[in-house]
Order: C-alpha cells, then structure tokens, then sequence
C-alpha cells in the first residue's frame, strides 16, 4: 500500500460501544475520515458471552468475516483486547495495515487479565504501523514500556462538536431543571462512567457536607446505587446528543477526584464536553488536568480524596455568581482552542499519512 493515492478503504474493527450504538468516539472517527475523503466501515459483533466453549465458538465464527474485511480494506483499526494480535497478524498477512486505537485506559493486558503474557503486548504493539493515543501521558508510557518509535504514535485528545456543545439550548434547558424541581439551585453536575479515578465517594461527601444549603444540589447522570437525597438527584442514563441540555442546565461540573495508574493516563472526555459549554470546572489537581488547565481560570483544581475542598469550591462559586460564569466563558474559549474537532482530522490525517 506504500505510496498508494486516492482515498483509503478503512476498516474500524470491533468498535467499542455503549448500549446500543458505537461509542461516540467511534463515530467521530466516521465522520473525520469521511471529511478527510476516505471510506469508512465498522465491522462489528455481538459480545461475546456465556461458556469458554460457546465464546470459543464465536470466536471462529467471527474470524473468516474478519478474514473477508480485511482484504477489503487499506487499513484497519482495532483497540486493546485479548484477541487483538491474532487480528493484527491476519490483517498483516493479508497486506492491510494496522492502527493500534489506544482508546482505553490500559497500556498492558496485565492490569486487567493477570495471565496475559507482556510480550504479547510488546509483540502486537510493534506490529502496528501505527497508535492512536488520547494523552501525551499515555503516549509516553507507551513508548517507554514497549520501546516504540515515536514517530508511529499521535496524540489525538477528546474532541466536542462546539456547536452542538453550546449554549443554545435555553429553553430545553429551562425545561428540564422544571422537571427536576431544581429551578433556583446552583447545580453541580457529574456525568460520565464509574472509573474509580473520577472520585464519586467524595463528591457523595461534599453533598452531604452541604445537606443543610438549601441554594446547592448535585445531579449525577448515569443513576447509582446511592439513594437520592435532598440535594443529591440520580438522573438515567442520557443519548450523547442529549448531554448539551443536561450540561447547560448546570451552573458548574466535578469529577476527578481520586487517581491511580489508569487514571492518570485519561484525559477526561466529559471534562471537554463541559468546557465546551462554558461550565466551571471542579477536579483534582493530578494528571494532565494540572498542568493543562489552570486553577482559577477555567477550572478549580482540588487536592484529591478531599471532600471539603470539593464542598468549599461549589460554595465559592455559588457564592460569586459573576466569577462562576467569568470562569465558564474562558472554560469555553480554552475548549475551542484545545479541543476543536479539527483537531481530530488533523491527528488521523497525519497518522494515516504516515501509514501509507
């Protein structure tokens, strides 16, 4: 494929997904290659499950459809798991090269399967003519724990839609702290996953340290086995295309407030999402967070594992309601500096330039 021009045939193998469509990183992919002139499919399976014999049985089930692709395509893009060398190796066989999708927050099979042996990993990462990180801390890590060249890894951070992660959704808005009966309350608001890096204990703790004001509450987006309480609101998960409503409905966003070698890797997307619409950000001081973001600009950065601090800096801010919207405008302009979604097409156009 060297030197081969025109558009390419792009293969996004197994995506990840959430509930029932492919993770909205997947798709921002899509649509990156599609403006960048390539061709994209996705090619992707149920999940395997049940016995070892009946996962075994899917899996040769899906390899000859994997096989078939692959000769289809240029290129192909697979992420992290447990079978990702034996595709890499088929798809190399059949002259389609690969691009390693480090979308996860694992740089070796280890830390998640015990028995998976590391120079597996060193293996497969070498094979690939390319990686997709989503952190320099990330990239770094892999390049010292595999020996990598540097020239085969882009950095590629979470990007927003800045117009659909905007502030036009004023009457939707409105609408929906109605609903929630949180019309007059400074809200805090968490969404995203159950990482144990993003600290929800403490966030239940400084609820609870500010049961007794009645100006806060916090909504925390997906439900939880906690109980609401009285300034604490558990609202079901939401459609990526419905997070902008939920967003601007809040007069502040936190999360981030514990780490450990996973998390530290991350960049936050819903961290980006919520710069993106112009909300003051509350977070831990640790990771890229605290030399990316500045505390007091765009962001409160916050000692981890400190629910006091998180309690004092919701007060602040309710408090102040003019530094708390001075402190969401530079959120959103740092977003559209840092976090454009051209900075996507930029990152794969170089990486598939590369791979050529």
């Amino acid at each position: 494929m060297s030197g081969r021009p025109g558009p390419l045939r792009v293969l996004l193998h197994k995506p990840l997904r959430r509930e029932r469509e492919p993770y909205f990183r997947v798709q921002q992919y899509v649509a990156a290659l599609g403006r960048l002139g390539h061709r994209a499919e996705l090619l992707d399976f149920e999940r395997l499950k049940g016995s070892a014999l009946r996962r075994l049985a899917g899996v040769l089930r899906q390899l000859p459809l994997s096989v078939l692709a692959f000769a289809r395509h240029d290129v192909v893009f697979v992420t992290p798991h447990p079978l990702v060398p034996l595709y890499v190796l088929l798809a190399r066989l059949l002259g389609c090269r690969v691009i390693m999708d480090q979308i996860l927050t694992y740089v070796s099979h280890r830390e998640v399967f015990p028995w998976f042996p590391q120079w597996l990993d060193a293996w497969t990462y070498r094979r690939a003519a390319g990686i997709l990180t989503h952190s320099e801390t990330m990239r770094r890590e892999l390049l010292a724990r595999f020996a990598l060249e540097p020239a085969r890894l882009e950095v590629a951070y979470p990007v927003v839609d800045l117009t659909l992660f905007s502030r036009r959704y004023d009457a939707e808005a409105a609408a929906l702290r109605r609903a929630l009966g949180i019309e007059d309350r400074f809200v805090v608001l968490y969404h995203g996953m159950w990482h144990p890096w993003h600290g929800l204990p403490y966030v239940y703790e400084a609820a609870r340290l500010l049961e007794e004001d009645p100006r806060i509450v916090f909504v925390v987006i997906p439900k939880d086995h906690e109980p609401d309480r009285k300034n604490l609101l558990f609202v079901e998960e939401q459609r990526f295309e419905r997070l902008p409503v939920y967003l601007q409905m809040a007069d502040a966003w936190c999360s981030g407030f514990d780490s450990d070698a996973r998390g530290e890797r991350t960049f936050s997307s819903t961290l980006v999402q919520s710069l993106a619409l112009g909300l003051p950000v509350i977070t831990g001081r640790t990771g890229e967070r605290a030399t990316t973001l500045r505390d007091g600009v765009e962001a409160r950065l916050l000692p981890l594992r400190d629910a006091r601090a998180i309690a004092d800096a919701v007060l602040e801010l309710a408090g102040s309601p003019e530094r708390a919207r001075t402190m969401g405008a530079r959120a959103r302009a740092f977003a559209e500096t840092h976090f454009s979604i051209d900075r996507l097409d930029r990152a794969l156009a170089a990486l598939l330039e590369s791979v050529r």
